[in-house]
């Protein structure tokens, strides 16, 4: 809802519909983008962090990877 409210407001302005369209695809992009690397810099550190809790607790070393 917010966001349709600026684009509206692109729109009166005047900009052309190739540009609001180019503006939902790369705010959608970006999103996806950022959401991946957030997604893997949780994934490798909740790999690394599991894996030093589960070697104090049997003291078997395990090395997880990806």
């Amino acid at each position: 809802r917010l966001f349709a409210r600026r684009l509206s407001l692109l729109m009166v302005l005047g900009a052309p519909g190739r540009f609001v369209y180019a503006v939902v695809w790369s705010y959608a992009s970006l999103l996806v983008l950022v959401g991946s690397l957030l997604g893997l810099l949780l994934g490798f550190g909740a790999t690394l962090v599991i894996s030093m809790l589960v070697t104090q607790q049997t003291n078997i070393l395990v090395e997880a990877s990806l």
